[in-house]
């Protein structure tokens, strides 16, 4: 016998594995199952006000279900230390990629320095940012 996953299904939560057997009498039975997997994921300690840069004093790790965490998650608390929130948090949600987002460096308006170098040479000049701006990657 051998158990398979048919195509397209899921490797957690509620799902259904295939178990066949490829003798004389081949056959194929599809048998519905739940799949838990838990890992400690980051988690706030605390509520977070929506636009707040994370401090590692606002995270902890909680050991959660991971077929209940549809919408992702973050394992390393300095995946989100330094990060501003995109909306509220309660005490005890787990923080996904999708509500983490880079520090604004630059505010829309302020003044800032372009700077342009090739080779040896540098240009200097004063502009206005047009937009928010964040960390090149």
């Amino acid at each position: 016998m051998q158990a398979f996953l048919p195509p397209g299904g899921r490797k957690f939560g509620n799902t259904t594995v295939g178990v066949r057997c490829t003798g004389g009498n081949a056959w194929s039975v599809y048998v519905p199952v739940r799949v838990s997997a838990f890992a400690d994921v980051v988690t706030a300690s605390g509520p977070v006000e929506r636009g707040a840069t994370l401090k590692a004093t606002d995270l902890r790790h909680e050991r959660r279900d991971l077929a209940t965490l549809s919408y992702g998650y973050v394992l390393r608390t300095e995946q989100a230390a330094g990060k501003r929130v995109l909306r509220s948090l309660g005490e005890g949600a787990v923080l996904t990629p999708s509500i983490l987002a880079a520090p604004k460096w630059v505010k829309h308006g302020e003044r800032v320095t372009l700077l342009a170098q090739a080779g040896g040479m540098e240009v200097r000049m004063m502009g206005e940012a047009l937009s928010d701006g964040t960390r090149a990657r």
